[in-house]
């Protein structure tokens, strides 16, 4: 671990955020997420939070990410929760006067202790801990002309092509790729992606007899 961290800018535009909250709305930020669940996801999260404050819900998301990346910072002992939150509060881009840090500290702190907080970083950090995150997928379809040995002469008749999009995140940042598909390959493609929704449906039937709790970050976006 780092002597400092490193905080992204992105993370401490949230973190003011979350800093520039009045006193009632923090007192409620915090028995809100004290009384979700221990493995909730962000997306999950995110209405919960959003309907308690009545705020948007591009704020709500904000205020999970300010305390989501404290905690994934906290690595004890050199850096438990305790001295990630001071560091963060002592930020120079923050602009936190002295006076405020011990009370700004010791919010911060009490948002990070919460279990929601500390196993959903967890958590998260298990499902995003590979060299290359899925970020997005599309498919594209489309129709492409046959020519006959004179270019000017089109055959009565096209073909169907579909490329495949994916997009991820590595240690460089975003990249993709495109895989050609026909019609045999979206149909094989279905069936494995139909299976592995099926294995996890039973995985969380079996845990759901066993009163396990377990994380799963859903996404309600439809597809393109």
């Amino acid at each position: 671990m780092p002597d400092a961290l490193r905080i992204p800018p992105e993370a401490l535009e949230n973190v003011h955020a979350l800093f520039k909250l009045p006193s009632a709305t923090r007192k409620d930020l915090l028995e809100t997420l004290g009384g979700a669940p221990r493995f909730a996801s962000i997306s999950s999260l995110v209405p919960i939070v959003r309907d308690a404050l009545g705020i948007s819900n591009d704020h709500a998301g904000r205020l999970l990410l300010a305390v989501l990346s404290a905690v994934t910072q906290v690595e004890p002992p050199d850096w438990p929760i305790k001295r990630v939150a001071e560091e963060i509060v002592k930020a120079e881009d923050l602009g936190i006067d002295e006076v405020e840090r011990d009370s700004e500290t010791r919010f911060l702190k009490d948002l990070m202790e919460l279990p929601a907080m500390l196993t959903s970083a967890k958590a998260s950090d298990l499902l995003t801990e590979y060299d290359r995150i899925f970020g997005d997928a599309r498919i594209v379809t489309d129709i492409r002309p046959v020519f006959l040995e004179d270019p000017g002469e089109m055959a009565d008749g096209a073909v169907i092509v579909s490329t495949l999009k994916i997009q991820y995140q590595d240690s460089h940042g975003l990249g993709s790729f495109y895989v050609s598909l026909d019609t045999h390959d979206l149909t094989v493609l279905k069936k494995v992606v139909d299976r592995a929704l099926s294995k996890i449906d039973t995985v969380k039937e079996r845990l759901d007899r066993a009163e396990l709790a377990y994380y799963v970050e859903e996404s309600t976006d439809e597809a393109s």
